[in-house]
């Protein structure tokens, strides 16, 4: 997903919350926890990802970034930079939810070379459609846990 996309689309919003531009940049901004990669800060599989009150609170951020002159944001990772509360926890989240659709296709070859067995699964933000703006779910083949997978962070 570009941030040239969101960050235009709030722009373009003049920083009204109840703009239909300003509520579809919100909508693109919810990352919910990819607990499949274990990254994070939860002391369980389970993390809490960056869900629709964390991406009010991103889009408000970028909303003051605008209304500070800032016209021009190219790289997703300058939000790090500019707005508060962005950590490594988030940005992972971040990351994780755009690189998804790569890892499955990684974790699939790595099942077909190996042998190893999978289900179809269903799964949240696999890919971003741009033409239309919005995350899209999907369902994958991926690999069947055959025993429980212990706690990423001990």
């Amino acid at each position: 997903m570009s941030g040239i996309q969101y960050f235009e689309l709030i722009a373009h919003a003049g920083g009204n919350s109840s703009n239909l531009s300003y509520r579809k940049a919100e909508s693109m901004l919810v990352f919910p926890e990819v607990n499949a990669v274990c990254l994070g800060y939860s002391k369980t599989r389970q993390g809490s990802g960056t869900g629709p009150q964390w991406a009010k609170t991103l889009t408000k951020n970028i909303a003051s970034i605008i209304s500070k002159g800032v016209t021009h944001i190219s790289l997703f990772e300058e939000l790090g930079i500019l707005c508060e509360g962005i950590g490594p926890d988030r940005l992972s989240d971040m990351t994780a939810n755009l690189l998804k659709s790569r890892l499955i296709t990684y974790t699939q070859s790595i099942c077909h070379l190996h042998g190893i067995p999978m289900v179809k699964k269903r799964l949240q933000n696999v890919f971003f459609d741009y033409e239309y703006k919005h995350w899209c779910d999907g369902e994958y083949f991926l690999p069947v846990a055959l025993t429980p997978l212990p706690h990423c962070h001990q």
